[in-house]
């Protein structure tokens, strides 16, 4: 007898063996992972600073070679809040290997080339996606200009 296992996007066969009494199962197609989202930050009232999410040592991105989405909301009381986006190459990045890579990004507007996300006694959401030239490894950068302000961010690693 001879079920087919599917879940996930991949399917198997699998049969039962009477004469050793075990299972039999064969992988007819790899599944696919899917997207996996991660919460970088969501925090309220932090103090005027500059903060790395989700650390200052970044986060791999391998195996997510088929991008890479950062949603959130910035809100800021009074004075100013910016986020750029980060990138490098480096195993062990020090501070200088970091690069601004947010004008790579598309932003919420459909376009590339925008410089940071800034809010300044306001709220913006924002929906930014990276699908090319992806590197080693990412980190979100909040600059905090007054301890009134509310700070969401998402992180959705998309596999093949």
């Amino acid at each position: 007898m001879s079920n087919k296992v599917v879940g996930n996007g991949g399917a198997a066969v699998a049969a039962y063996d009477s004469v050793s009494g075990s299972n039999r199962v064969s992988v007819v197609n790899q599944a696919r992972f899917g997207d996996v989202t991660d919460v970088l930050v969501e925090e309220t009232n932090l103090a005027v600073a500059t903060y790395y999410y989700p650390s200052s040592d970044g986060m791999e991105i391998f195996g997510f070679n088929a991008g890479l989405g950062l949603t959130g909301e910035l809100t800021q009381g009074t004075g100013t809040i910016t986020a750029t986006i980060e990138e490098t190459n480096a195993t062990s990045p020090s501070a200088t290997d970091w690069i601004d890579s947010t004008q790579k990004w598309e932003g919420t507007d459909g376009q590339k080339g925008h410089a940071s996300i800034t809010v300044t006694a306001g709220s913006v959401y924002f929906n930014y996606s990276r699908s090319d030239d992806l590197n080693k490894k990412f980190r979100l950068k909040i600059v905090v200009g007054n301890a009134t302000n509310t700070v969401k961010a998402y992180l959705t690693k998309k596999a093949k």
